[in-house]
């Protein structure tokens, strides 16, 4: 592993986006494995879900907090759009907002990631295309090397304001991240 420390995301875990996801279990199996490494090691996990203020898409599901109970290092991030890193609600023209609320400016992930020098992050959960992507996109632009796993990510993809996704960018996750084919392979690293 380099020289930082490492985090893992774990991004929109929430009823909305995982009731009848195909991937869910492959996800909650992976993560698990993802999960108890972090533990073991340490490292800092973070769960991004949309915020309750504005959406109706539920908390994250209780299989995660499950796996995650007992663990001190959990860090939960409300997220007002597609990218984990920015609260703007107009970034990517959302509708379905509850109410019509005045945010702007950085939410305080990327202050709580660099509080505990962290240089790798493990992005897993649902919206490969859309949430996942976003979120991985500007985490390379500031800096992070990002890893992921085919089993980490499911293939449904929600744009909750503009319906089915345009242009999507099939293989972005394998050719812009440090991408594993295996799970066995990224805890394996994990491990180091």
């Amino acid at each position: 592993m380099g020289s930082k420390n490492l985090a893992v995301l774990i991004i929109d875990m929430q009823p909305f986006f995982v009731e009848g996801d195909i991937y869910l279990n492959s996800i909650l199996k992976s993560g698990k494995e993802v999960i108890d490494v972090a533990k073991r090691k340490g490292h800092p996990i973070f769960v991004l879900e949309y915020s309750d203020k504005i959406y109706d898409f539920g908390k994250t599901i209780s299989p995660i907090k499950n796996i995650l109970n007992g663990y001190s290092n959990v860090h939960f991030i409300e997220k007002f759009n597609e990218n984990g890193f920015i609260v703007n609600r107009n970034y990517h023209g959302f509708t379905c907002m509850k109410e019509d609320v005045k945010i702007s400016g950085d939410n305080h992930l990327d202050l709580e990631l660099k509080k505990r020098d962290v240089g790798e992050i493990v992005i897993s959960g649902v919206n490969k295309y859309g949430c996942i992507l976003q979120t991985a996109k500007e985490a390379i632009q500031r800096g992070y090397t990002v890893l992921s796993a085919h089993t980490l990510m499911n293939e449904q993809n929600f744009d909750i304001s503009h319906g089915a996704m345009a242009n999507i960018d099939y293989g972005w996750h394998e050719k812009n991240t440090r991408h594993y084919k295996k799970i066995s392979d990224l805890v394996r690293y994990m491990e180091k």
